[in-house]
């Protein structure tokens, strides 16, 4: 049993993944999705006659589950004109380019934690994870560089 449906994950996995980008337009949710799937499939492979119509089912259900469930996106302009938004994109446009100015003279752990935290927009919990240190380090290190760079620019 376990060798059979070695052989069905390992012949399918990827062409369900592919498919399943089309309509996530995410490559980690098709993932996620097509896993999901692969496991209901495990759990019922011996009484499941058509493996891969059965997992194609169960795929789109999920998928069409998790959609239903995401939030609607709301445009940007419902909540604010045109000129807030153009304020809002020149003021992230002219922090990034004070914060890669002033990068290079910060401490390499400062440096990692700032890149990671605001031009790669992880979360400090990323980042803790990535830098293998607790969250409330990278908060010390955010903070410590937060610091060097407004002492930088006045």
């Amino acid at each position: 049993m376990v060798e059979e449906f070695t052989r069905f994950y390992d012949g399918i996995y990827e062409r369900l993944v592919r498919e399943t980008v089309r309509s996530t337009r995410d490559r980690g949710q098709a993932e996620d999705a097509v896993q999901e799937a692969l496991i209901i499939v495990l759990g019922r492979w011996q009484s499941i006659e058509h493996p891969e119509r059965y997992v194609r089912t169960v795929l789109r259900n999920l998928v069409a589950k998790k959609a239903s469930e995401r939030p609607a996106l709301v445009p940007v302009d419902v909540f604010a004109g045109p000129e807030a938004l153009e304020r809002d994109v020149a003021d992230g446009v002219e922090l990034r380019l004070a914060l890669v100015a002033v990068l290079h003279e910060l401490p390499v752990q400062q440096q990692r934690a700032t890149a990671l935290h605001y031009l790669v927009d992880k979360s400090v919990d990323q980042v803790a994870e990535d830098l293998g240190v607790t969250e409330s380090t990278v908060r010390v290190h955010l903070m410590q560089a937060r610091r060097r760079i407004h002492d930088h620019w006045e």
